[in-house]
């Protein structure tokens, strides 16, 4: 069960640990477009692929902190795990083929990473 002081907010440390996470997760964010867009003139193809793949991560990473604060936000917070569990069932939507499969890959790994560590913040494990 969520850490909360009711069933539509969650615990202010909870709330602050999240935040973190979306707050560090935005810094590596800009720093990895950073990154990418020094590269991008002089590096291989592969060293760009594997940038555009660290940037889908941390883009996943991102989504679901965010996404977490705003339903708390917004009175929704009821809804958080309903939400963190559909995006654990959901897939990285690459079931057909295509060169972007691994960047769809990327960012459904990021997203999975980021609902482990909500998970260990909302529920203390």
């Amino acid at each position: 069960m969520m850490k909360a002081i009711s069933l539509t907010e969650l615990e202010t440390a909870t709330l602050a640990a999240i935040t973190r996470l979306r707050d560090t997760a935005e810094v590596s964010l800009s720093d990895a477009r950073t990154a990418l867009a020094c590269d991008a003139p002089s590096a291989d193809a592969k060293s760009l692929a594997r940038r555009l793949n660290t940037l889908a991560e941390l883009e996943g990473r991102l989504s679901v902190f965010r996404t977490v604060i705003h339903l708390n936000a917004n009175d929704r917070a009821a809804e958080i795990q309903a939400w963190l569990m559909e995006q654990a069932m959901r897939g990285a939507d690459d079931n057909w083929s295509g060169r972007t499969n691994d960047v769809s890959r990327a960012r459904h790994d990021g997203v999975l990473r980021a609902l482990r560590e909500t998970d260990r913040e909302l529920n203390g494990i």
